[in-house]
């Protein structure tokens, strides 16, 4: 324990690390501060899954406050934070078992070039390694269609966004915010044309509304 200590005391002086949501001073070993990881991990599972037509689809939270702040900062580049995201994942599953097979919201060309990774492929790999799932890479954009500002009338027009070839009868989709459903509406659409029987849906922030 002195020698972690005193580890971060001097990691501290030349790496100075901040909280990736509140931005307060943390240790270089922390991704973010204790008082929001706890906000973040007690503010779910949300009680309330839901279906999306013929699917089961659970939610860790609402995206709001803390968890919100988490995303973004994810999302904006700092891909470390695929570890807590993944323990969400985890806590989620805990309350709702999820099929064997797991796949997740591909990023789009564009998304890709502009981030540097896919942020929900880093997620499902992590996932695959802690529950033991089978990770395949189920869907294909066919559509290189930004969503991040469309309007909720936009997002809900997309259509036939993605092509699949899986072979599997039950999947696990995972993606990491949902508005209007239109984008798991059309990657499950896409799953159940390629023969997928059943999907199950994990989300980790429904926004409001």
């Amino acid at each position: 324990m002195w020698a972690k200590d005193n580890l971060e005391k001097v990691l501290s002086f030349f790496f100075p690390n901040e909280c990736a949501v509140c931005d307060e001073s943390i240790s270089p070993l922390s991704l973010i501060c204790e008082k929001c990881e706890n906000e973040i991990f007690s503010s779910g599972p949300y009680v309330k899954p839901g279906k999306l037509g013929c699917c089961d689809v659970y939610y860790f939270s609402l995206y709001d406050g803390n968890l919100r702040e988490l995303i973004l900062s994810y999302k904006s580049g700092r891909w470390r934070l695929h570890k807590i995201l993944s323990e969400l994942f985890l806590k989620l599953f805990e309350y709702y078992p999820p099929h064997p097979v797991l796949t997740y919201i591909p990023a789009t060309p564009s998304s890709l070039e502009d981030r540097g990774f896919d942020h929900m492929e880093m997620i499902a790999k992590n996932l695959s390694k802690r529950y033991g799932f089978v990770l395949k890479r189920a869907l294909i954009p066919l559509k290189d269609e930004r969503q991040y500002g469309k309007s909720a009338k936009d997002r809900k027009s997309l259509s036939d966004k993605y092509h699949s070839n899986c072979t599997s009868k039950e999947v696990t989709l995972i993606d990491d915010v949902y508005t209007t459903g239109a984008t798991i509406r059309n990657a499950v659409s896409a799953l159940k044309m390629s023969g997928v029987e059943d999907v199950k849906v994990y989300i980790l922030a429904k926004a409001k509304g």
